[in-house]
């Protein structure tokens, strides 16, 4: 425990790197822009799962309320709905590594203008359309691209906020020009 406290206080102090949820805690980095991280922990209370995510240092929580599914049809579903059918299918679990862009933060447990503390919980808003299985070997943190593609077929109508859509065209037609004479 000891050695694991002073390569931390030599990587953040020393070589001024900071982890990617210290930056977004700090404001010193959007909180929307593309990273990767760790499912720490779900932990399922009265009425609703609280989800860890973690880089390693640092962690952030959001909660997912216990709704029922009352309809099927998973274009109709709200994104707490959705997020709620990924845990319930344990297609979200913990030690799972995800992609995730958009997350906004909602609440902290102090003060606005005080520096976040490492103990603290901060919560988040995340999106279902916004999260992607990362892959087992991929860093935690930044990465280097802005977004992740998300197929068309993938995405949800409540889902929340699209990193970005990956399509394949097809075919391309020659450009229309309608005049008041008719189409030539």
């Amino acid at each position: 425990m000891k050695t694991e406290l002073e390569y931390r206080y030599y990587i953040e102090h020393i070589q001024g790197k900071r982890s990617v949820l210290q930056k977004v805690l700090q404001k010193d980095e959007f909180s929307a822009n593309h990273m990767v991280l760790l499912v720490g922990e779900i932990i399922k209370q009265s009425t609703h799962y609280q989800v860890e995510l973690t880089d390693g240092w640092y962690s952030v929580y959001f909660e997912v309320k216990l709704e029922p599914v009352l309809r099927p049809d998973k274009n109709l579903m709200t994104n707490n709905q959705l997020l709620y059918n990924l845990i319930r299918s344990n297609k979200l679990y913990s030690g799972l590594k995800i992609h995730l862009a958009g997350m906004r933060i909602i609440k902290k447990d102090a003060k606005a203008d005080s520096e976040v503390q490492p103990d603290e919980k901060v919560f988040v808003e995340v999106s279902y359309n916004a999260i992607s299985r990362a892959k087992w070997d991929e860093k935690l943190g930044a990465t280097k691209t802005k977004f992740f593609p998300k197929n068309l077929i993938s995405l949800r109508n409540h889902g929340g906020f699209i990193p970005m859509i990956d399509v394949f065209i097809q075919k391309k037609y020659k450009l229309l020009e309608k005049t008041n004479t008719g189409p030539k």
